[in-house]
């Protein structure tokens, strides 16, 4: 499965220098010790495979950019401007 996902803009650089990573390996671990522990915990076993997923996904994630037009651009109709975007 393919998202597409917003990230503010001031999180741009902490996505290119991969921090994502570094903080979902963070939660991940904290989460596995406690867990390990026997501490109670909201989080369990999902939670800790959620953030391996997305651990895995944000290193294998890369930056699109879409072609949004100005007005000094050649107008391209709005359904053609649609299948584009959905494509991304």
């Amino acid at each position: 499965m393919k998202l597409l996902i917003d990230i503010p803009s001031e999180f741009g650089l902490d996505f290119i220098n991969n921090r994502f990573e570094d903080c979902f390996q963070r939660l991940l671990h904290d989460t596995k010790d406690r867990l390990d522990k026997h501490d109670t915990l909201l989080a369990g076993r999902y939670e800790t495979e959620t953030l391996e997923m997305f651990i895995k996904a944000f290193k294998n994630a890369t930056q699109v950019q879409i072609y949004e037009p100005t007005d000094r651009d050649i107008k391209i109709p709005e359904e053609l401007l649609n299948k584009i975007r959905k494509q991304y």
